[in-house]
């Protein structure tokens, strides 16, 4: 009887269960149907209007000397110390003494040389007191001024045949020129500095032997300086000898030049054209071997548009929006790109012209402005 009761108790709590867990399944609400939100393409255009624009081009660039020498000597024997160091990188100003060759077997020569040619001419000048009377003030002036430590002074003009004929018999003329030479020969024992500048190279020490026709080193100019870009073909053609170029170095100072030189031929390492630039005015805010920025105008283009490079697709191809916020294509004309613009022609005036890069262009497709024209 127990477990009948009990077996009863148990279907009916089953039973219970199984009617409450389908009223609940049949209970649950219907799952809404979700709308299909389509976003619209956003993208950067402009209404554009074909102008004139002004070009420009940037090179890199380095900063040379215009002026370069090397030091040769052409004569030989002991170099001796100068007016500063002989040493690479020491700056000099025009006129030092760089160094000199010892000379002193040629100073000797020419004291003797300058000694014998008094003494002939101190014997001449009694003659020529009474024979060239009204010459001899010149000759006894010149007389005085002749002096060991200096060159000679210039010779009197001789001013008839017959006072030239007497000189020339005394061997004053020969032994005046003599000296001359010497003079010359003794002057090429003395380096002076020809500009202000500084060593850039240096292959012997004082102290050491220079032989004749030898080269000591290299000099350059500090105040004479030009900018060297090496820029394309293409660009090159549309330079001027006379253009002015702008000079950007270091520390955003700017200097204005003008194209001196340009290259004829092709520079064999870079297939590149040397445009050389001189500075208006000489400056110590650029030194030798500087790397800097020049803008060198190349001429304008007319009739034009000025887009991003990116927003140009294949074949020219130019993308606007119509009236309905719709893409379409336009086959344009690239005229000159200039780094990151291009600048085209034969877009119709007053059309709305996306101004970036779509990967995938497709014509037709809706999109929705974002932003004005991108300067």
């Amino acid at each position: 009887m127990r477990t009948g009761i009990v077996t009863a108790i148990v279907i009916a709590i089953l039973l219970g269960s199984g009617i409450l867990a389908y009223s609940l399944i049949n209970a649950k609400p219907e799952a809404r149907k979700r709308k299909t939100k389509i976003t619209k393409l956003g993208v950067k255009a402009h209404q554009e209007e074909a102008a004139t624009y002004s070009l420009e081009v940037d090179y890199p660039a380095r900063v040379r000397a215009q002026e370069e020498v090397a030091l040769g000597v052409e004569v030989s024997g002991k170099i001796e110390k100068g007016d500063i160091p002989l040493k690479t990188g020491q700056p000099f100003k025009k006129g030092d003494l760089l160094f000199s060759i010892n000379n002193s077997d040629i100073t000797a020569k020419l004291i003797a040389s300058k000694s014998e040619f008094m003494t002939t001419l101190s014997r001449v000048l009694p003659d020529i007191q009474i024979d060239f009377k009204s010459e001899y003030p010149k000759w006894i002036a010149f007389f005085d001024q002749v002096s060991f430590d200096k060159p000679l002074p210039a010779l009197p003009k001789l001013k008839s045949s017959k006072e030239k004929v007497y000189m020339a018999s005394k061997g004053l003329v020969s032994e005046y020129y003599d000296i001359n030479a010497l003079e010359i020969l003794a002057d090429r024992h003395f380096i002076r500095a020809p500009f202000n500048g500084a060593f850039t190279s240096v292959t012997k020490e004082v102290g050491a032997i220079a032989t004749a026709n030898s080269q000591l080193g290299k000099i350059s100019s500090t105040d004479n300086l030009e900018v060297v870009a090496s820029v394309t073909e293409e660009d090159a053609g549309k330079m001027e000898i006379g253009d002015q170029a702008l000079i950007k170095a270091r520390d955003s100072k700017e200097f204005q030049g003008k194209i001196s030189r340009i290259s004829s031929y092709l520079e064999d390492k870079t297939q590149m054209v040397n445009v050389y630039i001189s500075l208006y005015e000489p400056t110590r805010a650029v030194i030798e071997g500087e790397m800097l920025e020049v803008v060198i105008p190349i001429g304008e283009v007319k009739d034009v548009i000025k887009l991003p490079f990116d927003a140009v697709g294949t074949n020219d191809m130019v993308y606007g929006i119509d009236e309905n916020n719709k893409v379409y294509a336009i086959q344009a004309k690239l005229e000159y790109v200039d780094g990151e613009w291009a600048y085209l022609s034969d877009v119709p005036n007053g059309k709305l012209i996306i101004q970036e890069s779509l990967l995938s262009p497709v014509m037709g497709v809706e999109v929705h402005v974002l932003s004005e024209h991108i300067d």
